[in-house]
């Protein structure tokens, strides 16, 4: 965890480590039953990088995997612990973003939770 931590919060490491870094930490907060601590790190991941960011990603950066890994299993953590309005916001950020990876999977999630209509 301590690990996770300081490449996370580390400023002179590339922001792809520090991406990975987060959403591992979370992920083994997740595990360790700190769901709300994941969700903090979680949200805390993706908020600057998503809202603030606005240089578009390098071709070959890693990010864009580890923001969408990210967001989707934020959106089925907060599921878990019946926050469906801040699910609903991390699937649409997925979406909206257009991340490379779990757009299927907000799609449906956001149809189940009536944001979007099924699909015929």
């Amino acid at each position: 965890q301590l690990i996770f931590e300081q490449l996370r919060d580390r400023v002179d490491a590339p922001r792809d480590v520090r991406v990975e870094a987060g959403y591992n930490l979370g992920l083994l907060l997740a595990r360790r039953g700190k769901s709300e601590e994941a969700v903090r790190v979680w949200w805390e991941v993706v908020h600057p990088l998503l809202q603030e960011d606005t240089q578009p990603f390098e071709s070959d950066a890693k990010r864009p995997y580890w923001l969408a890994r990210t967001l989707r299993d934020l959106g089925d953590l907060l599921e878990k612990l019946d926050r469906r309005e801040d699910a609903k916001a991390a699937y649409r950020l997925l979406l909206d973003k257009r991340l490379p990876y779990g757009e299927a999977v907000a799609k449906t999630r956001l149809e189940q939770l009536g944001v979007l209509p099924p699909k015929s």
